[in-house]
């Protein structure tokens, strides 16, 4: 029975990514903050985030994924690749004026203690519309749930920031010349 090691997968998913925060990564933490919001179990709801993006994450994962608690010192571990997940809840008409409701601001981004900056631009921000009850609290089944409304915006950033997500690179075929032609004929000068 052949044993394929946890250490052959990384290099081939670290190569399809550029950026250095990902060479020789041994794991991956996620760490989630969601801005204060009134009426919110705030830790609960940036828990329920964290668990949501760290089984997305975990899908196809040549390293262990973990979602990390506050505080958490693995995050600073050698190896470690962490992804902080930065949630904030909005009136909609912060973004669009006049809009209706409240939305839900996801922006993704991979630190690794030690590593060189990563790139300047990760994914792009993710604004996700939230169900209409504007006054009632949000849950972490609501914010979280497999169907909730993070989950697809979770997961688009993810398919972005993570390098075993993205499809590898297109291949161009080689360049040919063109079939040899003959020169075209002048016209005689009168």
């Amino acid at each position: 029975m052949a044993v394929l090691s946890l250490a052959a997968l990384v290099p081939a998913a670290a190569a399809r990514s550029p950026d250095p925060v990902w060479q020789g990564a041994e794991r991956l933490a996620l760490r989630c903050s969601l801005a204060p919001l009134p009426g919110a179990d705030r830790l609960a709801l940036e828990t329920a985030l964290c668990r949501r993006a760290a089984a997305l994450a975990a899908r196809g994962a040549p390293l262990p994924v973990a979602a990390l608690a506050p505080g958490d010192p693995a995050l600073l571990a050698d190896g470690t690749v962490a992804l902080l997940v930065q949630a904030a809840v909005q009136p909609a008409d912060t973004l669009v004026p006049g809009a209706a409701g409240r939305v839900l601001l996801l922006v993704l981004r991979p630190w690794r203690r030690g590593a060189p900056p990563p790139a300047l631009f990760g994914p792009p921000p993710r604004a996700v519309a939230l169900p209409a009850a504007a006054a009632a609290p949000l849950d972490a089944a609501t914010l979280a749930g497999p169907g909730g409304p993070a989950a697809h915006a979770l997961d688009a950033l993810l398919a972005e920031a993570l390098p075993w997500r993205r499809p590898p690179p297109a291949t161009r075929p080689p360049a040919t010349r063109p079939p040899a032609t003959d020169p075209p004929l002048r016209e005689p000068r009168e």
